[in-house]
């Protein structure tokens, strides 16, 4: 009975050891199981991170892509721009030019404009001048004629009445003799005199015509003046964009 007990008792121990082995291993499998499955966790963790990634990776990328398309029409915008810019620089340099050439032209009409008045001028005073001189001489001629036959006629007329007036009556028609000599003098001051007022409003004339040439051309060099300060501008503000 002692001898069944002791063999019933190496059996069961055999049988615990047998269990306990096969618990083990159970055991490890399990643990195995829960590493696995850890590990496929920490994979599927690691799968959606580096999908985030991904599609984080693709949304800047649409963002930069969008960006680079606005970048390229800005770009063409701007190269559209400086097409604009180079042709309104071109067309200010031939307005300039243009106006360049008008203004020497301009010029030169001035300067013989101003060259004919004054030759025009110059002629017109010796004319005058000339003509003048013709009708003083000829004015004093006919005044002195006119003034020789009135004394003659008061002569023959104070000879024929001599006989039959006194003295009184001669010294009357000697008085009327001086009176009308001082008559043809004055006439012949105030001619003389309307002659002068005459030849200094010519003058004046004259002068205010050439001032009136000289400023237009002031005027005309101030305004190429001005568009020459402007044209500086406008290459100023090209530049500085």
């Amino acid at each position: 009975m002692f001898a069944n007990q002791k063999v019933h008792k190496v059996f069961e121990d055999q049988i615990d050891t047998e269990n306990r082995g096969t618990l083990l291993n159970r055991i490890k499998e399990i643990r195995l199981e829960k590493l696995q499955e850890q590990q496929i966790l920490e994979l599927v963790e690691q799968i959606v991170c580096i999908e985030r990634i991904q599609d984080e990776q693709n949304d800047d990328n649409k963002k930069l892509s969008i960006s680079l398309d606005k970048i390229s029409i800005q770009n063409n915008e701007l190269l559209q721009q400086n097409n604009q810019l180079t042709q309104d620089n071109s067309n200010l340099k031939e307005t300039l030019s243009n106006q360049k050439l008008r203004t020497f032209k301009g010029k030169q009409k001035l300067e013989y404009q101003i060259c004919s008045n004054n030759k025009i001028y110059a002629e017109y005073f010796s004319k005058m001048k000339f003509i003048d001189q013709n009708l003083i001489l000829n004015n004093r001629k006919k005044r002195k004629s006119k003034f020789l036959q009135m004394q003659s006629k008061i002569t023959f007329s104070l000879n024929k009445k001599n006989k039959n007036r006194n003295s009184n009556n001669k010294d009357v028609f000697i008085f009327t003799l001086e009176g009308k000599i001082k008559q043809f003098e004055n006439l012949i001051e105030n001619k003389e005199q309307e002659k002068i007022i005459i030849k200094k409003n010519l003058t004046k004339n004259l002068e205010y015509t050439i001032n009136g040439k000289d400023r237009q051309i002031s005027s005309l060099f101030s305004e190429t003046k001005q568009f020459r300060l402007f044209e500086n501008k406008e290459i100023m503000k090209f530049c500085k964009t």
